[in-house]
C-alpha cells in the first residue's frame, strides 16, 4: 500500500504530537493548544537530514516561488474548434489531441499557444496538452 507524502507527514505530526501528550495530563483546552503548539513549533525547526533544512525553511522557499507572477496566457478566445471522434480525440493543424470519452461526436473549441493546446468544451477547459 502506497502513501503519499502528505499522509506521511500527518501521521508523523500525529505521532509526535500524541506521543508528548501521552504522558501529561492536561486541565484546559488552553493548556493543550500550548503544548501542541510547541511540538509543532519542534517539528517545524528540526533540521530534516536528507534535505538539510528545516520544514519551515522549506516552506518559505516554495512560497516564496510560489508568489512569483504566473506566467500570462494568451488563450482568451479559441483558435478553432473541432468535432470529437469516437476515439476520442480532437483535431488540429494536422495532429490529434486526446479529450475525455465523454465528448464523442461533441464540437469542442481549441484555443493554442506557442507551448501548448488548451480544449474548452461550453467554456470549460476539459484537456490540457503540450503542442507538438
Amino acid at each position: 500500500m502506497r502513501r503519499d507524502l502528505s499522509q506521511i507527514c500527518r501521521s508523523t505530526a500525529q505521532s509526535c504530537i500524541l506521543g508528548r501528550l501521552r504522558k501529561q495530563t492536561l486541565f484546559s483546552l488552553a493548556e493543550a493548544n500550548a503544548v501542541i503548539a510547541d511540538v509543532l513549533e519542534r517539528i517545524n525547526n528540526h533540521v530534516m537530514r536528507r534535505l538539510g533544512v528545516s520544514r519551515r525553511h522549506s516552506s518559505r522557499r516554495s512560497n516564496a516561488r510560489g508568489s512569483q507572477a504566473c506566467p500570462p496566457t494568451s488563450t482568451s478566445s479559441p483558435n478553432g474548434f473541432a468535432r470529437v471522434s469516437t476515439d476520442y480525440h480532437a483535431e488540429f493543424k494536422t495532429f490529434f489531441y486526446s479529450v475525455p470519452h465523454a465528448l464523442i461526436r461533441q464540437q469542442v473549441d481549441i484555443g493554442a499557444t506557442a507551448r501548448m493546446i488548451e480544449i474548452f468544451h461550453r467554456g470549460k477547459r476539459v484537456a490540457v496538452h503540450q503542442r507538438r
